[in-house]
């Protein structure tokens, strides 16, 4: 079973991704922020990490490179509305 990672500070956004994703049968954790995204993958492993760019704590694209500097082989999407 795949297990995915859903970033984002808009929590009503974060929950409906989410949800899409456990209707297809993954199993999915969330963060509210890149920092806390970091510290979930260095505790975690993930096959896919969905991140919003514009968010507390830590960008997306800052924890894009921590993330991939910590595991290159997970794969990162960025959604942003920006």
């Amino acid at each position: 079973m795949h297990r995915l990672l859903v970033v984002d500070d808009d929590k009503i956004l974060q929950d409906s991704i989410k949800e899409a994703l456990e209707y297809h049968n993954f199993v999915v954790d969330t963060a509210d922020n890149g920092k806390e995204a970091l510290n979930k993958v260095i505790k975690q492993k993930y096959d896919l990490v969905v991140m919003d760019v514009n968010m507390p704590e830590m960008d997306g694209i800052t924890a894009l490179t921590e993330i991939k500097r910590h595991d290159p082989s997970v794969i990162v999407i960025i959604l942003t509305a920006f």
